[in-house]
């Protein structure tokens, strides 16, 4: 009973923190979060940005590599060119195509008969996708001089559940909870 007690008052937390209003936050002046510089997207972007992708593993051990994006002028097919490179030899070469830009929807194209949606929010180009029992959510951020990369990985054949209990007249609803095997993470600086 103890337990689902703490549940519910989680869940009435997380349902109250999603009322947070546009006033309420621009009382907060303490923290300029609020009042961040907007950047035009794609057009702000366009650069070459290179920097360390620190990987932190399922052991929470860490490694680094080299990593590079570079964003470029849209092309006469009207892609954006959006190039990886993992250390020296792994490029991947993408287009970034404008699908609905008036609500933030846009997609990048693998060329491979891949193509995945990404959605602006903010400053955050920030897309999720699923492929073999794994969810991964990359955001790109851009910031002065920069864009900061997390990305996050979880199995999706291996989770928790809790919930399902009765409350009174109420009934919590069923919660699955994911680990989160691989976290990375990057600040890119603007090289140009």
């Amino acid at each position: 009973m103890a337990k689902a007690l703490v549940i519910l008052g989680v869940l009435i937390m997380l349902f109250n923190c999603c009322g947070i209003n546009k006033e309420a936050l621009a009382e907060n002046n303490d923290s300029d979060i609020y009042s961040e510089k907007k950047y035009i997207f794609p057009m702000d972007w366009v650069g070459n940005y290179e920097g360390q992708l620190l990987i932190f593993d399922e052991s929470a051990d860490s490694s680094f590599i080299k990593m590079k994006l570079s964003i470029g002028y849209p092309d006469a097919s009207g892609f954006y060119p959006w190039t990886i490179t993992y250390g020296e030899n792994d490029i991947r070469s993408y287009g970034l195509e404008a699908v609905n830009p008036e609500v933030g929807h846009y997609r990048i194209d693998e060329f491979n008969s891949i193509k995945v949606d990404a959605y602006l929010k903010g400053n955050h180009l920030i897309s999720k996708f699923h492929i073999k029992n794994t969810d991964i959510m990359i955001d790109y951020e851009k910031v002065s001089n920069g864009i900061n990369v997390h990305l996050y990985i979880t199995q999706t054949n291996n989770y928790n559940e809790s919930g399902g209990e009765i409350i009174g007249s109420s009934t919590v609803p069923m919660v699955a909870s994911f680990p989160l095997n691989v976290f990375q993470k990057a600040y890119l600086k603007k090289q140009d």
